[in-house]
């Protein structure tokens, strides 16, 4: 077993192996394990994007459980920041819904925003297959007799 170049200089110098293994337990326990754990997590709250692949209910539940698992590292997000994150990861479909909570006074809280989401991923769904049935009527073409 060997190690990489780079992390040779972070490791402790011992010459033995059970207090190498103590050393190595603790480093990645401590704090600096944290936050690189902290920062991947953040990284994927702020990037993370909706892309139809499962229902928008799974995608903001999934959001709320990054913020969650941040909260229980010290790092709690706020609730309006969680809102705010899964407005941001919305695809351009959403577009008209952004719209609308832009303009509204009030604020949504997860829950209502969940509850608000479901129900455009319903009505987009629907507006999607609409869409197909009419192109492939579209391309259908009638017969004119002979004149």
């Amino acid at each position: 077993m060997s190690m990489a170049e780079n992390v040779k200089p972070s490791m402790p110098k011992t010459e033995n192996a059970k207090e190498f293994m103590k050393m190595i337990k603790e480093y990645s326990q401590s704090d600096i394990t944290d936050k690189s754990i902290v920062g991947t997590l953040m990284s994927e709250l702020t990037t993370k994007k909706f892309d139809w692949s499962q229902p928008i209910h799974e995608h903001v539940t999934g959001m709320a459980n990054i913020a969650a698992r941040l909260k229980s590292m010290g790092m709690e997000v706020n609730e309006s920041f969680l809102v705010q994150f899964i407005m941001n990861s919305l695809p351009p479909e959403f577009g008209q819904f952004q719209v609308n909570y832009n303009t509204i006074k009030d604020k949504w809280n997860f829950q209502e925003i969940k509850a608000m989401l479901v129900q455009e991923e319903g009505r987009l769904k629907k507006m999607r297959d609409h869409s197909i049935h009419l192109t492939t009527h579209e391309g259908a073409s009638f017969s004119k007799g002979k004149s």
